[in-house]
């Protein structure tokens, strides 16, 4: 029996690059040529925190580190401003040393990012469970030494790239069976780590997950929603069309990681991705959960690798090419429903069947043989009145 088929859609980081800056200075020392200035960009995906041209970008912190064999710190992380002019204004203007700089910007300041001359690293970060509340990490790095007399200086390049791994879940159903999708969840993500700052333009930060920070994280709508609300159940049924399940959200901003999937057994021992859904056969009568009139979690597992700054959208086309509709989720439950309460929910959306069981089984199929019409002298019974 084949389950969901799916479909990972990973943009390319070159379709990804489009970027343009905001060349506002930062820096207002009575010797311009010797202060150090800024010149910012925003490169990639974007999310309505920080637009490219960074006009949603209202400060960023950033360092300097000398740049040689044995570095120190020349100035800690500072915050700079966009004022309502529209200039950059820094909390203290720095001038050029002697020594060469490298530079780290972040944001949003409030971030605990530890600066020293040998590290550059954002410690035990943690997604928080509700993609309203998630954050956009963004990170830049940046080099530069004092120009010789009578050169001058001008600002330093920061191109500001996304920390973080943007996911999006779709989903499609070409069959005749309906499927009303009320709920969307990404299970058993590793979702605490340790992200060091990059170190060349270029680069990306790099991520360090710890273990057993796994979470389960979930976007529910509203089945009582009018239709032109994006939180309104999702029906699908006859068609290829492809429906954003994600109720309004944009996507989860998850860890960059090397996900590993689920075994697809009773037990929760990997990433899956799981959506609550009811399903229907052709004349309505339902077919998952077993509790009529509710909602179950159907999963399929996934082992993408996640890469920073880069978005990922999952399409699960269920009754596909043959397929039918996942497998039922080994741990059925919200995470924002700890105590089961949900009515729409059921929590043993199998009966008797456990997580990774089929949910629903092959359609019933035919075969169908026709026989010509035969004579023969039994055939023909007369009955007498």
């Amino acid at each position: 029996m084949k389950i969901l088929r799916l479909t990972l859609l990973t943009w390319p980081l070159l379709l990804l690059a489009a970027c343009s800056s905001d060349s506002h200075e930062v820096g207002t020392g009575e010797s311009n040529n010797a202060a150090i200035r800024f010149h910012s960009s925003i490169q990639g995906m974007t999310r309505s925190t920080y637009k490219n041209d960074l006009s949603n970008l209202v400060s960023f912190k950033v360092a300097a580190v000398s740049n040689v064999a044995n570095p120190d710190v020349y100035f800690s992380p500072m915050e700079v401003t966009h004022e309502a002019d529209g200039t950059w204004k820094n909390t203290i203007t720095y001038y050029w040393p002697p020594q060469a700089l490298k530079f780290y910007a972040f944001a949003p300041t409030e971030l605990p990012v530890n600066i020293t001359g040998l590290t550059q690293q954002l410690n035990d970060f943690t997604v928080a469970s509700k993609p309203a509340d998630q954050i956009d990490v963004i990170t830049a790095w940046g080099q530069g030494v004092r120009a010789t007399p009578p050169a001058t200086n001008g600002p330093v390049s920061l191109n500001f790239r996304h920390a973080l791994s943007m996911i999006e879940v779709r989903a499609s159903n070409p069959s005749d069976t309906r499927i009303d999708v009320l709920g969307v969840k990404i299970c058993r993500i590793p979702s605490t780590g340790t992200m060091t700052m990059q170190q060349a333009a270029e680069d990306y930060p790099t991520w360090l997950v710890t273990n057993g920070s796994e979470r389960d994280y979930v976007i529910k709508g509203d089945k009582n929603a009018d239709p032109s609300d994006p939180r309104a159940l999702i029906t699908m049924m006859n068609s290829t069309d492809v429906h954003n399940i994600m109720f309004g959200r944009e996507g989860w901003l998850m860890i960059p990681q090397a996900l590993s999937p689920w075994t697809s057994g009773p037990t929760a021992n990997g990433a899956y991705i799981s959506v609550l859904c009811r399903i229907c056969d052709g004349s309505g009568r339902q077919l998952y959960p077993d509790e009529e009139g509710k909602f179950g979690f159907t999963s399929v597992p996934i082992n993408t690798v996640w890469q920073p700054g880069h978005r990922y959208v999952y399409t699960l086309n269920f009754f596909a090419d043959g397929g039918s509709a996942g497998l039922i989720d080994p741990n059925p439950t919200s995470p924002e429903d700890p105590n089961h309460e949900d009515e729409d929910i059921d929590i043993t959306p199998g009966g008797n069947r456990g997580g990774g069981d089929i949910v629903v089984n092959s359609p019933i199929t035919f075969t169908v043989e026709i026989t010509d019409w035969q004579n023969s002298g039994t055939d023909n019974t007369n009955i007498g009145f």
